[in-house]
């Protein structure tokens, strides 16, 4: 794909994106197209008139939360990257919990939080998480090992610490969710 202008570049990200002011208003200024189709949203209009423009719009009422407080915490490394997750209300008025990956970038002397978002229930499983194989359920330990590797620095070196903990939530849940089928 040949970028021609800067909204070239924002539409082939990969997955829902949006960029947020870090100024404590929190405003929507950019997002792109798989954003609109997260939230089932036809317009922009449509999109603005459903979430206000702000963040706290983006998600269900009662489990707002400042970006800057929902990322603090741990190692405040420059660029380091973020796992969030909470529920949406789309303009269809279904609710949908998404995955949100937050990162804080600087942007001249600007200062913007950059989120990709995913629908959750696409990485979902038919089983219940924990009912079969006793296992903490992808949030927590999404968030077991976050926090773990916040305080180790790293689980493997030159990997990232979400593809570190992804690979090793889907891995070993694979093993025992085959060895309860199998045994």
């Amino acid at each position: 794909m040949i970028m021609e202008n800067e909204d070239a570049c924002w539409e082939a990200l990969p997955g829902a994106f949006c960029l947020i002011r870090a100024d404590g208003s929190e405003r929507i200024v950019r997002y792109n197209r798989l954003l609109l189709n997260l939230y089932q949203c036809q317009t922009d209009e449509e999109f603005q008139q459903l979430t206000g423009g702000f963040f706290r719009g983006m998600m269900l009422s009662s489990a707002y939360r400042p970006l800057s407080e929902q990322v603090a915490g741990g190692r405040q490394e420059p660029q380091a990257v973020r796992y969030l997750s909470f529920e949406i209300c789309t303009a269809a008025t279904h609710i949908h919990r998404v995955d949100a990956y937050v990162r804080r970038i600087e942007w001249g002397e600007l200062s913007f939080w950059s989120l990709c978002l995913v629908d959750a229930g696409i990485r979902r499983t038919a089983v219940s998480p924990g009912l079969v194989d006793g296992l903490l359920d992808r949030d927590a330990f999404y968030r077991a090992a976050l926090r773990q590797a916040e305080e180790e620095g790293s689980l493997l070196p030159g990997w990232s610490v979400e593809w570190t903990a992804d690979f090793f939530f889907r891995h070993f849940r694979g093993v025992v969710v085959d060895w309860v089928l199998h045994r």
